[in-house]
């Protein structure tokens, strides 16, 4: 492990949050573990710094019964983060550098991946459950809401839906009857 100095960290923190819009605490999280930089202990100084520095904004979301984005805490750069970043980029070592732009295109195509499809459902008043569908890929949207009679269907459909739309196509088919 190259284990990075707290201030490579935030560095690699503010990089990753202003490359990939929307990306989620768990997902910078683990992206940061697995790439072997820092270690947790590190990674939690040095968010924990830059939330408190307000170099970065949490905000919270509803995403449903979805696990899309790894979370419902997405992360923001702030106008002074960005300023930072911007002011030690030139002096930041060529191989962090690299291995940073690998990652943030690498975490922005798994984002865009997830946005693209979600899944939600409710439990109606007669006890039945509300699934709504939606999927935008290339500027071409669907939205479907339907009516299951059990909490076993309405998930099996939303998993379907969040793990391909293809699989959720025939699921929902077979449904049908």
């Amino acid at each position: 492990m190259a284990d990075i100095s707290i201030a490579e960290a935030k560095i690699y923190i503010l990089y990753l949050v202003r490359a990939v819009p929307g990306i989620s605490f768990h997902m910078l999280e683990e992206n940061s573990a697995d790439s072997l930089y820092m270690n947790f202990f590190t990674f939690n100084q040095a968010y924990d710094e830059l939330t408190a520095g307000n170099l970065i904004d949490k905000h919270y979301e509803m995403n449903g019964v979805t696990d899309a984005l790894g979370g419902t805490e997405t992360l923001t750069i702030t106008n002074g983060g960005s300023a930072m970043l911007d002011e030690v980029l030139p002096a930041v070592r060529q191989p962090l550098l690299d291995h940073l732009e690998i990652v943030s295109k690498k975490l922005a195509d798994l984002m865009n991946s997830k946005i693209s499809v979600t899944a939600e459902m409710s439990r109606e008043t007669d006890g039945r459950f509300k699934v709504t569908l939606y999927s935008d890929r290339e500027g071409k949207a669907f939205r479907a809401s339907f009516l299951c009679d059990s909490e076993a269907e309405a998930r099996r459909l939303c998993d379907a839906w969040k793990n391909g739309e293809d699989k959720a196509v025939a699921a929902f088919f077979s449904a049908l009857g």
